[in-house]
């Protein structure tokens, strides 16, 4: 939910924040307040004032914990005398510790502001996901918008791709027709369709059930495709995953490359992983919003990158699962512009803990041709997320070989990176302002051949909430 921003009122700020410390606020008071607090510096500092000055309230309101010793001997006080103070007594009592929990639920608002946001402090639990890319989609009824958050519910795309991700970080895409129920933050059912996800480290676990077995995740990228005669089949791009059959004891655990197919719940039959089925709803699953015509999107099995080679083509394949830097990175190009010598490099250190996902882009000729004869190939790929670094230079792509999928790219070989040379016989790259898009155009005369790897960042999973402010 999106909290619009209220202008600073200092009296309006006082009448939420009396509201909050009795207890009497409604969400959208509670929003109200989330949303001035954020707006205005003067807002924090108003509120604790206030704060303060309740806490002080109720300290003297509570007045003393017994009556004085001269109340206690006076001999005139009659028993209704003595009622009345004992009520007095316990309404003090009762409306000093309310006022005390109602200042430390106000100061537990501002400390989840400031350390979460409005968004993370206030919404509800009953979402997990969001819906964050469609493309040429068609629903079923009203379909959800871009950008709505997501629960207990069911997705049924009757064409196109869409995609949700997970507060987990867990990454599924449908192509439709789909029918795709979301059951828990963990745990979801395909109905019919065809799924890929992708789960980041600390999300092992998640599973998705269809009407013949239940597909449980072990860290890995995954692709499920289930017919509309109840016949699966279910490939493994990366990592390992269980299968367990509805109708029978059998679990088989996939690995990396394998394939199977399901008629029943009682029967796992072995097949070729066939990636050409997911052709369409790869470039999204790996994050890819648009590219040239010359910019070819490399399946994800098998990982053969550099075999693959082209006069006319550039090869972009995505190094498998997103993840959390270990260490810092050293990267060549971190600023948007256009490089063509080695001197305008902006090298950079991405830091350690920084979550991102990365792509090896290549164009590696099938002809070897003098400097002279060889020609030019260019093209364009936008991601959606935005490029926090790339690395072009050999000794960065070696030392960074090691930290993503093995893609078998060739890195150790000292030919494969980019020449800058400032001249016509050298290579150029443009990073774009918003720095999702990157434009190369690339030369490889002789037996050379060019590989960048394109660092993009990778969203974080959100916290998961403990509790709701009411």
């Amino acid at each position: 939910m999106t909290h619009p921003k209220v202008p600073f009122d200092a009296g309006r700020l006082r009448d939420l924040t009396s509201a909050a410390i009795d207890g009497s606020a409604s969400e959208i008071e509670l929003e109200q307040l989330t949303s001035l607090l954020r707006s205005d510096e003067r807002a924090c500092d108003e509120y604790l004032a206030m704060i303060d000055l309740h806490s002080n309230l109720a300290t003297d309101l509570a007045g003393p914990a017994e009556a004085g010793p001269a109340e206690a001997d006076s001999a005139t006080r009659n028993d209704d005398e003595e009622q009345k103070h004992a009520v007095t007594q316990s309404k003090s009592s009762r409306v000093w510790s309310a006022a005390i929990l109602g200042i430390g639920l106000a100061a537990s608002v501002l400390f989840m502001i400031l350390r979460t946001g409005p968004e993370e402090a206030f919404a509800p639990e009953t979402t997990f996901a969001s819906l964050v890319h469609v493309y040429d989609a068609s629903w079923d009824g009203d379909g959800p918008p871009l950008g709505t958050r997501l629960g207990n519910e069911s997705l049924r795309l009757t064409s196109g791709i869409a995609q949700v991700v997970f507060d987990s970080g867990v990454e599924v895409t449908l192509q439709g027709p789909a029918i795709y129920h979301l059951v828990g933050a963990a745990k979801t059912r395909l109905v019919s369709g065809l799924l890929t996800a992708t789960v980041p480290e600390g999300a092992e676990g998640f599973s998705v059930d269809t009407p013949n077995a239940e597909v449980v995740d072990l860290g890995t990228s995954f692709g499920i495709d289930l017919r509309l005669d109840g016949v699966s089949e279910v490939s493994v791009f990366e990592g390992e995953v269980d299968v367990i059959l509805n109708e029978s004891t059998e679990k088989r655990r996939l690995d990396e490359g394998d394939a199977i197919r399901i008629r029943s719940g009682a029967d796992i039959e072995d097949v070729d992983l066939e990636v050409q089925r997911y052709a369409q709803i790869w470039p999204v699953a790996m994050g890819v919003i648009d590219s040239s015509d010359s910019v070819h999107l490399i399946p994800p099995w098998p990982k053969r990158v550099r075999f693959i080679r082209s006069d006319d083509q550039i090869f972009l394949a995505a190094e498998g699962r997103p993840l959390r830097l270990e260490g810092n990175l050293s990267v060549n190009v971190a600023q948007p512009g256009e490089y063509r010598a080695s001197s305008e490099l902006t090298p950079s250190d991405l830091q350690r803990g920084t979550r991102v996902r990365s792509y090896l882009l290549q164009h590696a000729p099938e002809r070897s041709l003098p400097p002279r004869e060889a020609t030019r190939v260019s093209g364009t790929v936008t991601f959606d997320q935005p490029i926090v670094g790339l690395i072009v230079l050999h000794d960065e792509l070696l030392d960074s070989s090691h930290l993503f999928g093995n893609l078998g790219a060739g890195e150790p070989q000292p030919r494969r990176q980019l020449d800058f040379t400032g001249k016509a016989n050298g290579d150029r790259i443009t990073l774009s302002e918003d720095r999702r898009t990157l434009q190369v155009n690339l030369i490889s005369p002789g037996r050379t051949s060019d590989l960048i790897r394109v660092i993009v960042e990778a969203p974080r999973a959100k916290q998961r909430r403990r509790g709701r402010m009411r």
